[in-house]
C-alpha cells in the first residue's frame, strides 16, 4: 500500500535489509544466503519498475552487525568451539579488514543516507557495509 501511495506523490524511499550474505555467500550458511540473495534480486527488478516515478529502492547489505544476532551467533561459536565469549566474538571481528563489528548507528545512517533529495540517483543498488568483509 505504500508504494503506490509514494509513486501517486512522485516520491519515495524503499530500503531492504539484506545482508552481506546476499552479494557473497558463506559456509553452512545456503538457506540464509539463498534469503538474502533473493532480497537483493528483489531489489533490483523492482528498481526497473519503478525508474522513472521518482521512488527509489535499494537494498543495505551489512556484515555482522553489534545485535543479538551476533551474540548468539558468539554464543553458538563458544558453545561448538570451546573458545570463550571474548574469543569468539574476535573471530567475528576479524572476518573484516577493519578487525570490528559493525555498530547499528551506522547502519541506520546508511539508510538514512539513502532516504534524502539527493540520493536520488542511488536506485536498485545492493551496497554493503561490512568493514571490507566481502573484500578478502
Amino acid at each position: 500500500k505504500l508504494v503506490p501511495a509514494m509513486i501517486e506523490r512522485g516520491f519515495g524511499r524503499v530500503v531492504n535489509l539484506a545482508s552481506n550474505a546476499g552479494v557473497s555467500g558463506y559456509a553452512y550458511t545456503s538457506g540464509y544466503c539463498a534469503s538474502k540473495h533473493a532480497m537483493v534480486g528483489y531489489t533490483r527488478a523492482l528498481a526497473i519498475d519503478l525508474a522513472k516515478t521518482g521512488v527509489t529502492i535499494n537494498a543495505v547489505c551489512p556484515g555482522w552487525v553489534d545485535t543479538d544476532m551476533v551474540k548468539t551467533a558468539v554464543d553458538r561459536i563458544a558453545d561448538k568451539t570451546g573458545r570463550s565469549g571474548e574469543e569468539a566474538r574476535s573471530s567475528l571481528a576479524k572476518m573484516t579488514p577493519q578487525g570490528r563489528i559493525i555498530t547499528p548507528e551506522e547502519v541506520a545512517h546508511l539508510v538514512y543516507s539513502l532516504c534524502v533529495d539527493e540520493a536520488r540517483a542511488i536506485h536498485g543498488q545492493a551496497l554493503v557495509i561490512d568493514g571490507g568483509q566481502i573484500l578478502k
